[in-house]
């Protein structure tokens, strides 16, 4: 079970969290959680459900392994999320207590509606100390529920996606094989360990790898990245497309990057333009593409570095354990649905009947192509495309062609009814510089088929994401116009 990762190393006296000042040893940790754990179990039953609500910090990693220690479920929320986010899960999962700092528990007052504790703890309330008595075995119950994440979906309507032991696990070992670990690497974890991507392939992977941890949820930026890593040692980190822009922003970024063995690059595809950069400035760091959703605990493919400038555009190999194979809509296409195999692929959704596995095979809705030597492209989402005049468009592959276009820093292209042909498409672009809109048309029309030219381009001031750096595809209206 994940629990058994901190069980192992209960007697392990090197550290395994820096977060700012703070730090602690995977020993520290255990009996941390440990200490913890019974707390949680004088008020609470086996199987109730947790949230464990902290920025990424040292109490975060202590809870959520007090909570497995209790037998309980972990539902990992976000720090900044708002209180009718909270209250939502709270509903939606039936959830027992909130674990979380003292600053979040007085905002998040309890409701008399609900039935709900909250634990608010901090540093000095946490105890490394235990007694002779104090045991905790490792379990092998690896089919049970353990963790709820939730989706990071690009709608804004979250699912409760439901992990036993035996998914998190098997990918984590998966992942682990992918990718180049090594027992003295450090870590650096930028983004929230409540979203799937941080949770398993940085949080868990790091601690069943047995290297330390560096937290610092501010190292996006460029100047506080470089000096984070220096400061550490930091030998490798993941990170999203949308980070990776922001530290080409700082002119001795190459030199930073080029200290670190590794970065892992996911959550969102990498564009054309983002790519050719990476080669260009990155001479010695290994770059992985990689690709997942939370339904897959999360992740299904790495490109390996070797092949990073050989397949620009693809997310790589399937993992170990996991199979994939592409669905195409019709007879003698290449391009299809993307559907996976495995035993990282989720128990279901909380609370709802549908559910996407068919045959043993997950559904992703994401839509690609597997070329003759087995590397996955993904060209968009299933859900995101536009017909017009029956011919199916990816906004996804126009968004591609116009973050190429010099000036342009990111495209949103989504589908406008139309009475003549159905659907058009329609873009909306940020810029940092000064454009012709004729001549990103003009663009455009040299490098795909005329269906495909955006019927309108629009300047605005910002093309709203979520948390973890994907286009908000449904809320539109809310960029800011120009």
């Amino acid at each position: 079970m994940i629990r058994n990762l901190l069980i192992d190393k209960k007697d392990n006296k090197k550290i395994a969290i820096k977060h700012r000042n703070e730090a602690i040893t995977f020993r520290q940790w255990h009996n941390a959680s440990l200490n913890l754990s019974k707390t949680i179990k004088k008020q609470l039953n086996p199987g109730d459900k947790i949230i464990v609500m902290f920025e990424n910090n040292i109490l975060y990693c202590v809870s959520y392994f007090a909570v497995l220690y209790a037998d309980c479920i972990v539902v990992p929320c976000y720090k900044d999320s708002m209180i009718s986010e909270v209250y939502r899960i709270i509903k939606d999962l039936d959830i027992q207590m909130i674990i979380t700092d003292c600053d979040k528990a007085q905002y998040l007052s309890k409701q008399p509606d609900f039935n709900y504790t909250i634990m608010s703890i901090d540093m000095s309330t946490i105890s490394y100390n235990l007694t002779t008595t104090d045991e905790i075995s490792c379990c092998n119950d690896d089919d049970k529920l353990s963790v709820i994440l939730q989706s990071s979906g690009t709608s804004g309507k979250s699912k409760y996606v439901m992990l036993s032991s035996k998914n998190i696990i098997s990918n984590i070992k998966a992942h682990l094989a992918s990718v180049d670990v090594l027992e003295d690497d450090v870590g650096l974890i930028v983004l929230p360990m409540s979203f799937s991507y941080a949770h398993t392939s940085q949080f868990l992977s790091y601690l069943y790898a047995g290297i330390t941890s560096i937290l610092n949820d501010n190292a996006y930026f460029p100047t506080v990245f470089k000096k984070t890593i220096i400061d550490n040692g930091v030998t490798i980190t993941n990170i999203t497309p949308s980070i990776l822009n922001n530290l080409f922003n700082d002119i001795d970024v190459d030199e930073t990057i080029d200290k670190l063995r590794h970065i892992c690059i996911g959550t969102a595809m990498l564009n054309a333009r983002l790519w050719e950069k990476a080669i260009k400035v990155i001479k010695k760091c290994k770059i992985y593409s990689t690709y997942g959703i939370t339904e897959a605990s999360p992740r299904l493919t790495t490109l390996p570095a070797q092949d990073f400038k050989r397949k620009i555009g693809s997310v790589g190999l399937a993992i170990e354990g996991v199979h994939i194979k592409v669905l195409p809509s019709n007879e003698g296409e290449k391009e299809g649905e993307i559907c996976v195999k495995g035993n990282n692929v989720m128990l279901g959704y909380y609370g709802q009947t549908n559910n996407p596995v068919n045959d043993g095979y997950l559904y992703t809705g994401d839509i690609g192509y597997i070329d003759s030597e087995g590397y996955l492209f993904i060209i968009g989402r299933k859900k995101n495309l536009i017909i017009k005049n029956g011919l199916n468009i990816n906004p996804e592959e126009i968004e591609n062609v116009l973050e190429q276009y010099p000036g342009i820093r990111c495209a949103y292209v989504f589908a406008q009814k139309d009475d003549y042909c159905g659907e058009v498409p329609i873009a909306h672009i940020e810029v940092n510089t000064p454009i012709q809109l004729y001549d990103v048309k003009q663009f455009c029309g040299e490098r795909f088929a005329e269906y495909k030219i955006p019927s309108q381009i629009l300047i605005v001031n910002k093309i709203n994401r979520t948390l973890s750096g994907k286009i908000k595809r449904d809320n539109r209206e809310e960029n800011e116009r120009l």
